[in-house]
């Protein structure tokens, strides 16, 4: 892959975005989808972004594949909105894009063409990249937000954690690395770090996501450790925007057969009583159900 080869992709729209759903982990009610960029290369077949961006980063390209996802997520968000589905759409932003001080109010005028409200709109940004914030990213942020855009602090975990540098910052979100989220299970420091970062960022105000949740014993320690939502393959792998509805439609039915397994006046759902549930499903239905 080139430089060359990001141009004609950007001229070509090869790319599509895909989305994957977040669950709520008191609840089980689905909130929010994550959109998700991947390159469809003529040669090489769908690549991830984690190839490609790093090489857009070094050149304008990146402002051209932003672009490109955050039009096919706020068309997206609209399309599923007209048919009832009213959920909070995240989109990554590139730290690059965060050196603009006109962002603010260019993504707020695409989020009105598309008639989608800014409230329902979280852009996701890298620890890494807020480890080396100024005072000029820091006025752009604050604009995102005075135009009343979500913030979601992306990767937590990944870089030199300064959690003081977040005071006073305007995030609303915080997602934790899958890295964390998988060693966490059988390492007693990582709980503590994760612990550490849900018992902050819900003093600061913020919603705790849990990302890469990819087995039940996982889920099960995310929801007690207080995280409010998860994402990740043991919900739904990424997928087009036109699976989606088919995809509510599985998983509502899977927590309505759940609920007939549920103990009376229990305010929470019993996991291991909906995995049982989900293998009777997977009987159901010919398409797997992601989760």
């Amino acid at each position: 892959m080139s430089d060359a080869d990001l141009a004609i992709a950007i001229r070509e729209n090869q790319f599509v975005v895909h989305y994957q759903p977040k669950i709520d982990t008191r609840t089980l009610e689905f909130v929010s989808v994550e959109a998700l960029v991947r390159w469809n290369h003529p040669v090489l077949g769908v690549v991830f972004p984690d190839r490609f961006i790093p090489l857009a980063e070094q050149s304008d390209h990146i402002h051209g594949i932003t672009d490109i996802v955050l039009r096919a997520a706020l068309d997206q968000s609209a399309e599923w909105r007209d048919l009832g589905l009213n959920l909070r759409m995240s989109i990554n932003i590139s730290g690059a894009s965060l050196e603009d001080p006109d962002l603010p109010e260019q993504i707020h005028e695409l989020s009105k063409s598309f008639n989608v409200p800014a409230d329902k709109v979280v852009l996701e940004v890298t620890e890494t990249w807020q480890s080396q914030d100024t005072a000029a990213t820091t006025l752009i942020l604050n604009g995102l937000v005075e135009k009343g855009f979500g913030l979601a602090l992306d990767d937590v975990g990944t870089g030199h954690s300064n959690f003081a540098k977040l005071d006073g910052m305007p995030y609303s979100e915080m997602k934790l690395d899958k890295t964390h989220i998988h060693s966490a299970t059988v390492d007693e420091e990582t709980r503590q770090f994760i612990s550490m970062c849900v018992e902050l960022g819900h003093e600061m105000g913020m919603y705790v996501v849990a990302e890469g949740i990819e087995r039940q014993d996982q889920w099960e320690m995310m929801s007690a450790m207080g995280c409010d939502e998860g994402q990740g393959y043991f919900i739904a792998r990424p997928m087009p925007g036109d699976q989606i509805q088919g995809w509510l439609k599985r998983w509502n039915t899977y927590l309505g057969l759940a609920e007939n397994h549920q103990r009376e006046n229990d305010p929470k759902v019993n996991l291991d009583e909906m995995t049982g549930t989900f293998h009777r499903l997977n009987s159901i239905f010919p398409t797997k159900l992601d989760i």
